[in-house]
């Protein structure tokens, strides 16, 4: 279900990092900042599966070990993630990367889930963004 108790939602978690300061709340539980973020990311993540759990919604993570890359370039990175092969994505960065695979994760479940998304479709908002 969505927030508003409609339809189904599909969660996705990103386990190469969560975007929040990992020093966020670090001094209220007494624990370096390394450890306490760690920590805060493993609590989400449980918070996570148990709501994905309740609300019978499939569950993905980004898989690192998965990503292998083709080519990086100023102008854009190439790279394949599982069953996707050499997908062009114009954004910089690593973590550019670990965003796309989860957007192809998302999409997986989405098939799954009969929803009929072309390849092409999934290359060409890639190459766009």
């Amino acid at each position: 279900m969505d927030p508003r108790g409609e339809g189904r939602a599909v969660y996705t978690e990103n386990r190469t990092g969560d975007g929040e300061d990992p020093g966020e709340g670090a001094g209220a539980a007494g624990l370096p900042q390394d450890q306490a973020g760690k920590e805060g990311a493993v609590e989400r993540v449980g918070i996570v599966l148990e709501k994905a759990g309740q609300r019978g919604c499939p569950l993905r993570f980004v898989d690192p070990g998965a990503i292998k890359v083709l080519r990086q370039c100023r102008d854009d990175q190439v790279f394949s993630y599982k069953t996707h092969e050499d997908i062009r994505i114009r954004l910089l960065g690593t973590y550019q990367l670990h965003n796309a695979a989860l957007a192809l994760e998302a999409v997986d479940v989405l098939r799954e889930l009969a929803f009929p998304i072309p390849e092409e479709a999934v290359r060409d908002g890639f190459a766009k963004t």
